[in-house]
């Protein structure tokens, strides 16, 4: 079994411990926190690659959706929906009535986390489950209590729950019951191993530089270079006198989009006011009344900053929307 982490080998020893718990009938749930662009997805992607036979549910928090109660929940219950006549009446009525699958009623505010851990024991019963909550710092503040209630809550069912937030953004979560995973820089050695992989041909000074100037960070290790020119790639030109790396993550991403013409630029904020993850023909609409041709979003597409697939516009990376 292989995946893309590079290094990370206490995170791999963790995640793989928590799954191989799970398999054999021992729950367990880990909040992955760091800084943006510092691999929490990485390592999510690890769990699931890891997870041979398990039943794998997933979810993302969104910014704009953190208002929708619920919404986080829906997006990972849904595809266990079929299990919910095993669950006790009350529990099962309440979780119908939270994702609007029954009729108008406030649900019990115990009922609902209830209900969720006791779907998650219910699926575990055919396989054993794998939980990946991605951004969670995002998710609307009643899925994220039912989410942390079952964390807390999980013993035999054959569960294994990871939670991935970014640290300083959004919701925080009380640490009390769950076990925090810090996921921090990457070594050198692995940084320049994932730059090489990403980026192959820089220059020897030029890599270098970019592997200080990322700080440790995997994911200015794959955008910076994209912002340099094929001279600055091959030491032929001088880099930039100030590159920005860590949490200063946004501001290569405006660099990048400040080279798009303004109607594409104008046109990814449309995108980017829908999450990226809007019907096509929806945001092509909206661009039509704003005197936007169809087409503006094919250069950011050629670029490589969002693809458009499905009937459905995303980009690349959260931080880039």
């Amino acid at each position: 079994m292989t995946d893309g982490l590079i290094g990370r080998q206490r995170e791999r020893e963790r995640i793989e411990r928590l799954v191989t718990d799970a398999r054999a009938g021992r729950s367990g749930a880990l909040l992955v926190h760091g800084e943006p662009g510092i691999g929490k997805t990485a390592v999510l992607d690890h769990a699931r690659a890891f997870a041979d036979g398990f039943r794998v549910v997933s979810a993302r928090g969104i910014e704009s959706e953190s208002e929708i109660p619920f919404a986080g929940l829906w997006d990972l219950l849904s595809p266990l929906l079929d299990l919910r006549d095993r669950l006790p009446p009350a529990q099962g009525n309440a979780l119908g009535q939270a994702l609007a699958l029954e009729a108008t009623g406030t649900p019990a505010r115990f009922a609902v986390p209830a209900a969720v851990l006791a779907l998650l024991g219910a699926a575990a019963e055919e396989q054993p489950v794998l939980v990946l909550i991605d951004d969670a710092q995002w998710v609307d503040a009643p899925s994220a209590e039912a989410f942390v209630f079952a964390a807390r809550r999980l013993h035999s069912e054959g569960v294994a729950l990871v939670l991935a937030m970014r640290d300083g953004t959004g919701r925080d979560f009380d640490p009390a019951g769950i076990e925090r995973l810090h996921v921090g820089p990457l070594p050198e050695a692995d940084a320049a191993a994932l730059l090489r992989r990403v980026h192959g041909g820089l220059a020897g000074t030029v890599a270098g530089d970019l592997v200080a100037a990322a700080a440790g960070n995997p994911l200015a290790l794959v955008e910076l270079p994209r912002g340099l020119s094929e001279d600055q790639r091959r030491g032929r030109a001088a880099l930039p006198p100030v590159l920005p790396a860590g949490l200063s993550l946004e501001a290569a991403f405006r660099a990048q989009l400040a080279t798009l013409p303004d109607a594409t630029q104008r046109a990814l904020v449309v995108a980017a006011a829908t999450d990226g993850g809007e019907e096509l023909a929806h945001l092509i609409a909206a661009l039509g009344h704003l005197g936007l041709g169809d087409r503006t979003l094919e250069e950011a597409e050629r670029g490589g900053h969002i693809t458009m697939s499905g009937g459905r516009v995303r980009f690349r990376h959260p931080l880039l929307r």
